[in-house]
């Protein structure tokens, strides 16, 4: 045989690799046109062109590419592993550089033939600048893995089929619907919760970090992911309006959360366009062009960054509120009891401190209650912190409800139960951070806007001014109380001779 000679079966995977090749580069060429069409719009996830059209352009790129493969492995897409989309892209959230998560799914072992497909698969993504992160599972370790490994179960709520038999895919939702109808809601809630609170530490526990991560920091992307996971597991409702469907959330409540989705949706598409690559954190050097991208007009640099940031920690603040919120009334509705944001303390009596215990938190007798007594709101708060049992989410939004005519900083009573939280040697900090989020440390004390949200470039901030103003109470307070003597053993001691 000539050396430049082929074998027919040779010449076949050549014609196979260069029309994978043109699919590929097709699917290449969308993703270009989309990524020119988001730099002349600040709001890409309003604008209809990231995520749900780059997912479009995901599907029919793998359906063809799959479609490819099956005609020249020559077998039917029921002798292959179906394709199934989970996780982001599962739901059709795909930023210009996430991750495709897929699962091939296969009623039995894998042939040759369809480790050949799957193998040629992520090659074929991993080529095109899109990485397809997938695993590969039969329908019994798919069983297997959902008691076992709360990622997998938690990205099969929101599965579809890209490609492949419906039939082994209609098999996958019915383990999956048997296993979500075995498993008591509670169980589904508590580790979800321990997950959100590990991912919080790890990412430095706090909302109001200077350079967070628009992803995964506390506040973000994901704590609003795991308020809509939480509630698809337990009600089938996957979108605020959903929710609000099922009584979870009042229209308010589904109006700000939508809001806070877009923005940050929004703020992650430029992010990845800017940076070209999968990056969600939010770093110094990049805020400013983040901002003018979204059309902050202050010519200045860090004014224009500052301004962004202080709305972009406005949007963290009022998640960790609905998040307080809704995951109360979630775990309130499926246990019957509970709690939620760390109090773990079962209530014994009918009545603290004149509020009445419902679901082991502090309530209120109808909604009007806050708007009849104002300073009650700072009540409920000093009750909280001196019992230990969180406030129930009817509570909390009454007091949301009457804030606006409150007058708080008019109100004597108001004032002297602040000083009574503030200097408090337990949960001072805690108590107060939750007044700030839920919008009452303003109200009470109108100067404090000034600081709320705001950030400062220089080299003596890590967090927002408020949140610094916080962090100090509660220092002191270590200080006070002894915890800091190794640390910090002369503050300790003068600590002591102070006369208050």
């Amino acid at each position: 045989m000539n050396a430049g000679s082929r074998s027919p079966a040779a010449a076949k995977e050549t014609d196979i690799s260069s029309n994978i090749s043109i699919l590929i580069d097709d699917f290449k060429a969308k993703k270009k046109e989309l990524m020119g069409a988001m730099g002349a719009t600040a709001a890409p996830w309003e604008g209809g062109i990231f995520p749900n059209i780059l997912s479009l352009a995901v599907d029919k790129a793998i359906a063809d590419v799959a479609d490819e493969m099956a005609a020249a492995l020559k077998k039917r897409s029921a002798d292959l592993p179906c394709v199934v989309a989970v996780g982001g892209y599962g739901r059709q959230e795909l930023a210009p550089f996430s991750d495709i998560d897929v699962l091939f799914v296969s009623e039995g072992e894998l042939s040759p033939a369809g480790k050949k497909f799957v193998t040629q698969m992520g090659t074929a993504f991993w080529n095109s600048g899109q990485k397809l992160a997938y695993s590969v599972r039969t329908l019994a370790e798919c069983e297997e893995a959902m008691g076992s490994d709360l990622h997998f179960l938690t990205s099969l709520l929101e599965k579809r089929l890209v490609w492949g038999s419906k039939g082994a895919f209609k098999k996958l939702e019915g383990v999956f619907t048997k296993y979500r109808a075995a498993t008591p809601a509670g169980v589904f809630i508590a580790a979800k919760l321990a997950e959100q609170e590990a991912r919080h530490k790890k990412m430095g526990d706090s909302r109001y970090q200077l350079q967070p991560n628009i992803k995964e920091s506390k506040g973000a992307l994901r704590d609003i992911q795991t308020l809509l996971w939480l509630a698809n597991f337990l009600y089938g409702a996957t979108t605020p309006r959903g929710l609000v469907e099922k009584d979870i959330l009042t229209p308010q409540e589904a109006k700000r959360l939508e809001e806070a989705h877009g923005f940050y949706w929004n703020v992650r598409c430029q992010l990845h366009a800017l940076t070209g690559r999968h990056d969600d954190r939010l770093s110094f050097d990049i805020q400013p062009e983040i901002a003018a991208r979204l059309g902050y007009a202050e010519g200045e640099p860090n004014r224009r960054a500052e301004r962004f940031m202080k709305d972009y920690f406005r949007r963290a603040a009022e998640i960790g509120h609905l998040t307080r919120t809704i995951c109360a009334d979630l775990e309130a509705r499926s246990l019957g009891g509970g709690a939620t944001a760390g109090t773990r303390k079962l209530a014994i009596e009918d009545m603290i401190e004149g509020f009445p215990v419902l679901n082991n938190r502090l309530a209120v007798r109808d909604a009007l209650h806050f708007k009849r007594n104002p300073s009650e709101i700072l009540r409920i708060y000093r009750a909280s912190q001196t019992s230990g049992h969180d406030i129930h989410p009817d509570a909390l939004r009454a007091l949301r409800a009457a804030l606006p005519s409150a007058k708080l900083h008019e109100d004597a009573e108001a004032h002297r139960i602040f000083l009574l939280i503030l200097l408090d040697e337990k949960n001072a900090e805690q108590t107060l951070r939750r007044l700030n989020e839920a919008g009452v440390l303003v109200a009470l004390i109108p100067d404090f806007e000034n600081i709320f949200a705001h950030m400062q470039y220089d080299m003596y901030h890590t967090y927002t001014a408020d949140e610094h103003t916080l962090r100090a109470v509660g220092m002191m307070h270590k200080i006070e109380n002894g915890e800091l003597a190794d640390a910090a053993p002369l503050a300790s001691e003068l600590f002591r001779t102070i006369q208050s």
